[in-house]
């Protein structure tokens, strides 16, 4: 009897072992970041104009700023601006008031039509512009270049990044006497590109001489390559 618990408890043993998972050796790692720029000139430019007429009576301010946005839009066909790059469709009415002894009276109104370009040909920035202001426009926002094909420079910047990170894990493991045997993780350290970049002055002295600089797409990589 004593044999046959000997038994049994001989094969308990064996049974628990063996549903023991068996623990592998932690892998050895180099973590190190990379990165790329990849310089592009703007070739693509968004800018807002706005046409505003102060007056008594809404009707005829409104008819004034239709006016004026019709010669603009005009131009605008002449240079060439397609007209799926225009949007003139948002008009604004506010009433303005003074305040005399607490009472609040008005004073006039204030009726606006806001004009969205994209300038496919940058160069037409300051022609576009001087025809605006000898029409009246007042109100002019600050362009905004853009690289047309960025997101493909953002990814060639990623995989030069990549290519970095690579560089440098080699140079690390060559030190070490060690061989790079894989990636372990990759992460992303930066996001698409940003919209564009805001010129700093509106500049109108003559025409040509708003220039656009050169943008930079930068990526940044960290990578986590395993090592032997």
């Amino acid at each position: 009897m004593r044999a046959l618990s000997g038994l049994f408890i001989t094969l308990a043993l064996l049974t628990l072992a063996g549903c023991i998972p068996v623990t592998s050796a932690p892998e050895h790692t180099i973590t190190v970041s990379g990165s790329s720029d990849i310089s592009a000139v703007p070739d693509m430019m968004k800018l807002d104009l706005r046409v505003v007429e102060r007056g008594a009576t809404v009707p005829e301010l409104k008819t004034q700023v239709d006016l004026t946005t019709s010669r603009l839009l005009d131009y605008l066909t002449e240079q060439g601006v397609d007209a799926k790059d225009i949007s003139s469709y948002e008009v604004q009415v506010h009433p303005e008031y003074r305040y005399d002894d607490g009472e609040r009276q008005l004073t006039e109104y204030n009726v606006q039509r806001q004009i969205n370009l994209t300038l496919r040909n940058p160069q037409l920035y300051d022609a576009i512009l001087n025809f605006a202001l000898q029409q009246g426009v007042t109100n002019v926002g600050s362009p905004v270049y853009e690289i047309s094909n960025a997101r493909e420079l953002y990814q060639q910047a990623l995989n030069a990044a990549l290519a970095d990170a690579r560089s440098k894990a080699t140079a690390l493991a060559v030190e070490g006497k060690l061989t790079l045997t894989g990636i372990q993780h990759i992460r992303e350290q930066t996001g698409a590109p940003a919209a564009g970049m805001e010129m700093s002055a509106m500049r109108m002295q003559s025409d040509k001489v708003s220039l656009p600089g050169q943008q930079d797409v930068r990526a940044q990589v960290e990578v986590v390559f395993t090592v032997n």
